[in-house]
């Protein structure tokens, strides 16, 4: 910008002028602020902040746009090492499941030992109970058998042959109790209709077996009056069973009589004794023995039908398959 040359000589009002010229020359933009400034304050009026307070916030606007800029540049980065770090996190998850399975797998294994161990020892402590149960009886009631012979063969011993004439001749009346029974022969148990009939009792069995003399107490004497020396042997009444289940006859005859013994009938009772029933061509009756006594209803029979008898029902009930 120039300023007006005016000469001093021609113009007494030329040093006031000159002077308000340089005045307005240096301070030609003050005009300009002073109209920026109102305009500013009157804006800032109306947003209701003073003009520093915008220029701090577009610093401040500044500044975070830096910060997203450089977080959004930093972002794959992060992403890459969250990834490594799941990654790390699976691995150890992984193990730590690894190590639950196996420590769970150590402890069932062991549990399940201590159970199984546990019961196998009661269930064989029961077992050694029961078997040296059964053992502690067999031989108690071997000794009971071998005691109880000797008390008969010596309950007998002082009888002579007229103790046993005296004996017989009372006639003691066993045909006393009455029955009435099927014989129909599959009114017979299953174990009775077929072959092998001997191995497929219920009870099971085959202790007893006479081959000749029985060896009960009171045989010698009484075989002596009878005159009879043997009784009918294992294998023969076997045979007669066999046939009449080929023939599907529900009874047999005992030996060397008429009688008819239902052999499909026969019962077990306690360890040595049978009920049974039999015809005597008059009547059916319900009838009892002791096989290891040879007693008939309780008391030694009279006759060697009566023997005979008390023989055959012995071996259907507890004979074997042997001669």
């Amino acid at each position: 910008m120039g300023f007006p040359f005016l000469p001093i000589s021609n113009n007494r009002l030329a040093a006031p002028s000159l002077a308000m010229a340089l005045l307005m020359a240096s301070t030609g933009s003050l005009p300009v602020l002073a109209a920026n400034r109102a305009s500013g304050e009157a804006n800032n009026s109306e947003s209701g902040a003073p003009g520093w307070q915008m220029i701090a916030n577009q610093d401040s606007d500044a500044e975070e746009k830096k910060k997203k800029k450089k977080k959004k540049k930093n972002q794959p980065d992060t992403q890459q090492n969250s990834g490594q770090g799941n990654k790390q996190n699976q691995n150890i998850n992984q193990k730590e499941r690894e190590r639950i399975y196996q420590e769970g797998l150590e402890k069932g294994k062991k549990k399940g030992y201590e159970k199984g161990t546990t019961k196998g020892y009661e269930e064989g402590l029961q077992y050694g109970k029961e078997k040296g149960k059964e053992k502690g009886y067999e031989r108690g009631y071997d000794q009971g058998w071998d005691d109880r012979k000797v008390k008969d063969k010596n309950q007998w011993k002082d009888w002579n042959s007229n103790s046993w004439r005296e004996y017989n001749r009372k006639k003691r009346d066993i045909w006393t109790r009455r029955v009435i029974v099927n014989n129909n022969y599959y009114s017979n148990p299953g174990w009775a209709r077929g072959p092998g009939w001997y191995n497929n009792r219920p009870w099971g069995g085959s202790w007893y077996g006479v081959s000749s003399s029985p060896p009960w107490g009171w045989w010698v004497g009484q075989s002596v009056v009878w005159g009879v020396t043997a009784l009918t042997t294992a294998a023969i009444i076997n045979s007669a069973i066999d046939r009449a289940i080929a023939r599907q006859q529900a009874y047999v005859l005992v030996p060397n009589t008429n009688w008819q013994l239902y052999y499909g009938s026969v019962q077990p009772m306690a360890q040595s004794g049978v009920s049974f029933a039999v015809n005597n061509g008059y009547g059916t009756y319900q009838m009892e023995a002791d096989c290891q006594q040879g007693l008939l209803n309780g008391g030694v029979p009279n006759t060697p039908a009566e023997a005979q008898l008390i023989n055959a029902a012995c071996q259907v009930t507890f004979g074997g398959g042997g001669i």
